[in-house]
């Protein structure tokens, strides 16, 4: 029996440095692993962000070339009505135009004949944004009265000797948001998602019609608070425990 005891002693030292070693090893591999995926989601979410900012970089590079229209200078608004109505056929995703005069009153949209009477800007905490910068902005999710839906605007100034004569408007719908990131081609089991500065989500993959306009979890905005672009674990509203990757905009100001 004791030289069994031996035996079996001698055996065990002698394998449990193998067994040491292979357990440092597959820890190793799967921490490389999980470093390896963990990389990936931040460059998805970053891409996924940057081919939004692409295209309200577009929106915004046709609103500020309209903003210098002649028309606009004269005060002829039915020839800048026309105008604009050209332009925004070549605006993907584009909902209507609106031009404001600094008080927030609508001018014109593009939604309703020229002369209609028209409401006050839905979202005139954006035009005072942009007349302060004298710069581009881009809104959080609001609901238009004269379009009857929940928008996002892109909005430029105009200029004229030095002051801020009018606010150009460009809305575009949640639903192309989320159609740009289905083209993304993310994998099938992931939801890509689209959450504005006050953590209201704008565009979503999965589900889109149920959860846009709701605030996200708790957890969602207290991690992503921290830092431009990060990794937590957290519950989805519909109460699905997920792994989230995500990157701010600093063009919109968006979480993607």
């Amino acid at each position: 029996m004791k030289l069994r005891s031996h035996l079996i002693a001698l055996v065990i030292a002698s394998l449990l440095p193998m067994i040491l070693f292979a357990g440092a090893m597959i820890y190793i591999s799967y921490r490389q692993q999980r470093a390896t995926v963990e990389r990936g989601m931040i460059d998805t979410a970053r891409a996924l962000s940057l081919a939004v900012d692409r295209e309200l970089n577009i929106s915004i590079r046709v609103l500020e070339a309209l903003a210098t229209s002649r028309s606009l200078t004269a005060g002829d608004l039915a020839a800048f009505y026309g105008s604009a109505r050209d332009a925004i056929k070549s605006i993907p995703g584009s909902q209507s135009m609106a031009l404001m005069d600094p008080s927030a009153q609508q001018i014109l949209n593009l939604r309703v004949p020229l002369g209609t009477k028209l409401p006050q800007a839905a979202a005139p905490d954006l035009i005072k944004k942009i007349i302060a910068s004298r710069s581009p902005a881009i809104s959080n999710l609001f609901h238009s009265p004269v379009a009857g839906m929940s928008l996002v605007v892109v909005g430029v100034p105009v200029i004229r000797r030095g002051q801020v004569r009018y606010v150009l408007e460009l809305s575009i719908s949640p639903a192309f948001l989320a159609t740009l990131l289905s083209q993304q081609k993310i994998p099938s089991r992931w939801t890509g998602t689209i959450i504005d500065s006050k953590r209201i989500i704008i565009a979503r993959t999965r589900r889109p019609d149920k959860f846009i306009g709701q605030s996200t979890m708790p957890n969602f905005a207290a991690e992503t608070a921290r830092s431009e672009e990060g990794l937590f674990r957290g519950v989805t509203r519909d109460g699905i425990p997920v792994y989230t990757a995500f990157h701010r905009s600093r063009l919109s100001g968006w979480i993607v």
